[in-house]
C-alpha cells in the first residue's frame, strides 16, 4: 500500500450519500457500528495520510478512539470487530486501518491536480509541441482582454463633435450641425387687385 502523504490542509471533501446508502458491507453493521465509522472517517479525513486512521502520524488504539467518541474501551472494540467482519475498512501490512474509498479518492485527487499543473488531461493533448508545451489550451498572444474589447467598442461608437472655434478643425472640417434648422418656404405677395375683384363680386 503506497503512503498517501498530506501536501496541503484539505477542508472539506465530496461525499456520496448514495455511497454510504448502498454500501452492502455497512449495511450489513448496526446502528452503533456505523455511526463509529463515520467517527472514524472524520479522523481519518484530517490524517496526514489522508484515509488511514492515524493521528499524527500514530495508528488509533481502541482505548483512544473510545475516549473521542465518549465510549467504553469494550463497546468501540465489539464494533471495531464487527466493522472488519463486514469489510468496512481494510488493514495494510503494518496493521493500520483504513478507508479504501477515501484512500482513491485522494489519489485521484493528486493525478488530476497533476494534470492539471502540466497543462491538461494527459489523453486530450494530442501533439503538445505544436502548443510550445503550453497544454490544451494556450493563450491567444493577439486575442484582447475583455476591459480592452470593451474601451475599443465604446471608442468606435462615441462621435467626436467639436465645439465651436475649436482650432483643431478648419473650415472645411467642421461639422454639419446634427440637427440643421429648416426654413420655411415664403408666402408669395399679395395681388391687390385680385383681392379686390373677390369681394367686388
Amino acid at each position: 500500500m503506497s503512503r498517501v502523504t498530506r501536501k496541503k490542509r484539505y477542508e472539506w471533501s465530496k461525499f456520496w450519500w448514495k455511497d454510504w446508502q448502498n454500501d452492502l458491507a455497512l449495511k450489513s453493521c448496526s446502528y452503533a457500528a456505523r455511526g463509529l465509522w463515520m467517527e472514524m472517517l472524520a479522523i481519518m479525513h484530517a490524517a496526514d495520510r489522508i484515509g488511514f486512521f492515524e493521528i499524527s502520524g500514530k495508528k488509533v488504539s481502541a482505548k483512544q478512539l473510545a475516549g473521542l467518541t465518549n465510549g467504553s474501551d469494550r463497546e468501540v472494540r465489539k464494533l471495531l470487530v464487527e466493522l472488519e467482519e463486514n469489510g468496512v475498512f481494510s488493514v495494510d501490512e503494518e496493521g493500520s486501518i483504513f478507508s479504501r474509498r477515501m484512500v482513491r479518492d485522494k489519489e485521484n485527487s493528486d493525478i488530476s491536480a497533476e494534470h492539471g499543473r502540466k497543462g491538461g488531461n494527459p489523453a486530450l493533448i494530442q501533439n503538445d509541441a505544436e502548443n510550445d508545451g503550453k497544454g490544451v489550451n494556450p493563450p491567444d498572444k493577439g486575442q484582447d482582454k475583455p476591459r480592452d474589447k470593451l474601451k475599443k467598442l465604446e471608442a468606435r461608437n462615441t462621435p467626436i463633435v467639436p465645439l465651436p472655434g475649436d482650432e483643431f478643425f478648419d473650415d472645411a472640417e467642421q461639422p454639419s450641425d446634427p440637427k440643421p434648422k429648416t426654413r420655411r418656404a415664403s408666402k408669395p405677395p399679395l395681388d391687390e387687385a385680385a383681392f379686390e375683384q373677390f369681394w367686388a363680386a
